[in-house]
């Protein structure tokens, strides 16, 4: 997306958001010159069916937006 960014990220459950995304965007912002907003929004995926849920909305969104006609061509998709 043009705009924004969507990510699904995996760290230590005893870790609050707020601090893991914290220092991922600052990391991003450093090394790339980002300049994020101020906020976010944020979900803690509880179960495998909210993974797929949110996983296909993030894949469909730039589908959706009108920059491509399949999740396949999207050139900046990343998966493990």
């Amino acid at each position: 997306m043009s705009d924004h960014i969507h990510a699904l990220l995996a760290f230590n459950p005893s870790k609050r958001i707020s601090d893991v995304v914290g220092a991922w965007k600052g990391y991003v912002a450093k090394k790339f010159g980002v300049r994020w907003q101020s906020n976010y929004f944020d979900h803690r995926i509880r179960n495998g069916q909210e993974l797929d849920e949110k996983r296909e909305y993030i894949l469909r969104n730039p589908v959706v937006g009108g920059l491509c006609q399949s999740p396949a061509e999207w050139m900046w998709k990343m998966e493990s």
